[in-house]
C-alpha cells in the first residue's frame, strides 16, 4: 500500500522551478483532435457517428517514475479503452476524451496537473499518485469529483468529492483481516511505512484493526524514502517477534525487504507479509523469484493480471484490444481496472442527462445507490458508510467493506478466495 511521501525526489523538486512555463506540455500536451498512443498523452477520439464537444475524464498518474514510485500507464490506458468504447457507442451523444497528466511524483507537477484538469473542464477524474494533498484541493475547489484512486491523504478520505472504489483506509482494514485468516492464530503485526508525517493518519487504522481482531500491534519501523539497504528493517521485523508485516512501501524498497527477510531466515511462508496486488508486476515477480513465495496480495479490483474469469475483466481486456492498447498480463493491473470502471460509471450515471458536467455528475453520484460491477468486489455505495458505528471510520469516505485476496504460490499469483472477502470476517484460504 502506498502513502504520501513527505518529499520524494528533492533534486527533481528543485529542477521543477521551471515547471510553470512548461506545465501544459509536461502534463500530456495539446488536447487537439487526435488519439494518443498507449500511456502518456491525451486521448481525444474522433468519430463520424459521434460528434460534439467531448465529455472529458482526467487521469493523474506517474508515467515517468523511479525506483521508489515506478511508472504505471495502466490507469490511463484503462480510461482510454473505456473512452474509446463509449465514443464508438456514442452512449452520451458526444465523444468521451481522456486528459492525461504525468505527475512525475513531483509536487510542482502534481499541482500543475490539478490546474490542468480544472482548465480542461473535466467532468471527473482518477488520481493514482502519492501527491493527492497537492492536487486534490485544486480540483475539489472547482467542484470536480474523483472516482476511484488510492485515497492517499486525509484530504481525500474526508472529502465529499472523493468517490472511492477502494482506497488506503480500506486496505489498512483488509490487511488485518488477511493476517487473521492466514495465521488462524493470534496476530502480532508490525508496519513498515515510508518515513513521513502523512503516514500517521493510516498507522492508527493498522493499530486499531489489528487489536480489533484480538491481535497485538508491535509498532512501526519508519523507512526513510532514500533507503537502499533494507537489511536493518528486516532485522527489526524479526526482532519484534511479528508474525505479520504490513509494508507501506513500493518499488525497490519492498523488493529489498522481502529479499532480506528471506536471507535472514524469515521467509514469507513463515511470516505473513501483505502487499497490494498492483505491486505484483511482472518485473517484481521476476526480480523477487523464490523469495516471494507465500506473499499475500490485497486486490481492490479483480486481479486481471492473473485471472480473467470475471465478465468485467474480460470486457476490460476486450476494450483495450479494440482501442489498440496493450492488454497482456504484464500490461494490466487492478488500478487499470479501476480507471476503466470509473469512466464507465461516469458515463452510466450521466446517460440521458441534459447536462454533462461535474455538478450534474456529483448529484448523480450522491444519489446512485448501490452499484455492482463484476470487476469490483462487493457493492459500492457512496450514500452508505459500511462502518456506521465506528467513531472514526463513519466520518470517512468508505464505500465498500469487501476486497479480493491473492497469494503467490509456486512463483505465481493465484486467487486465495473466489468470492470477495469481507473486512473483519475470517475466510479460509484456498492455498
Amino acid at each position: 500500500m502506498k502513502v504520501l511521501t513527505w518529499r520524494r525526489r528533492s533534486g527533481l523538486v528543485a529542477a521543477c522551478g521551471l515547471l510553470a512555463a512548461a506545465a501544459l506540455a509536461a502534463c500530456g500536451g495539446s488536447s487537439g483532435g487526435t488519439t494518443s498512443a498507449s500511456g502518456g498523452g491525451d486521448f481525444v477520439p474522433t468519430s463520424a457517428s459521434c460528434q460534439g464537444d467531448p465529455v472529458k475524464f482526467g487521469v493523474i498518474s506517474v508515467l515517468t517514475g523511479d525506483s521508489v514510485i515506478p511508472s504505471d500507464p495502466s490507469v490511463v490506458n484503462g480510461a482510454k479503452a473505456a473512452a474509446a468504447a463509449l465514443t464508438k457507442s456514442c452512449q452520451l451523444g458526444r465523444p468521451v476524451a481522456v486528459i492525461s497528466c504525468d505527475s512525475k511524483d513531483d509536487p510542482n507537477q502534481e499541482a500543475a496537473c490539478g490546474r490542468r484538469l480544472v482548465s480542461e473542464n473535466v467532468v471527473a477524474f482518477m488520481g493514482s499518485d502519492l501527491g493527492a494533498s497537492t492536487w486534490f484541493p485544486i480540483t475539489s475547489a472547482a467542484g470536480i469529483p474523483e472516482i476511484g484512486g488510492n485515497g492517499l491523504s486525509s484530504v481525500e478520505v474526508t472529502s465529499p468529492l472523493w468517490y472511492p472504489l477502494a482506497g488506503n483506509v480500506h486496505d489498512a482494514l483488509a490487511y488485518a483481516t488477511v493476517a487473521a485468516s492466514a495465521l488462524q492464530d493470534k496476530v502480532r503485526a508490525t508496519v513498515l511505512p515510508l518515513d513521513n508525517p502523512g503516514v500517521s493518519f493510516f498507522l492508527d487504522f493498522f493499530k486499531r484493526y489489528t487489536e480489533g481482531i484480538g491481535g497485538t500491534y508491535a509498532g512501526s519501523f519508519p523507512v526513510p524514502a532514500d533507503t537502499v539497504d533494507m537489511s536493518q528493517f528486516a532485522a527489526q521485523v524479526k526482532g519484534s517477534g511479528a508474525n505479520a508485516v504490513y509494508p507501506i512501501l513500493a518499488g525497490d524498497q519492498f523488493l529489498g525487504l522481502v529479499q532480506q527477510m528471506v536471507a535472514q531466515g524469515n521467509p514469507l511462508t513463515k511470516t505473513v507479509v501483505i502487499q497490494l496486488g498492483s505491486g505484483a508486476t511482472c518485473k517484481f515477480l521476476k526480480q523477487v523469484g523464490t523469495a516471494g513465495e507465500g506473499l499475500w496480495l490485497v486486490d481492490s479490483a479483480w486481479p486481471v493480471a492473473w485471472n480473467t474469469k470475471s465478465p468485467g475483466a474480460q470486457q476490460y481486456i476486450g476494450e483495450l484490444n479494440a482501442a489498440g492498447l496493450p492488454s497482456g498480463s504484464c500490461d494490466v493491473t487492478e488500478f487499470g481496472v479501476q480507471g476503466w470502471s470509473a469512466v464507465h460509471i461516469m458515463a452510466d450515471l450521466l446517460k440521458g442527462s441534459p447536462a454533462l458536467d461535474a455538478k450534474t455528475l456529483v448529484q448523480k453520484l450522491n444519489t446512485a445507490g448501490p452499484i455492482t460491477r463484476s470487476e469490483l468486489p462487493g457493492t459500492i455505495d457512496w450514500s452508505r458508510n459500511p462502518f456506521p458505528n465506528d467513531p472514526a471510520l463513519s466520518k470517512l469516505r468508505v464505500a465498500s467493506n469487501q476486497f479480493y485476496v491473492s497469494r503467490i504460490v509456486d512463483g505465481k499469483p493465484v486467487m486465495a478466495s473466489d468470492a470477495p472477502v469481507t473486512i473483519g470476517e475470517k475466510f479460509t484460504p484456498k492455498n
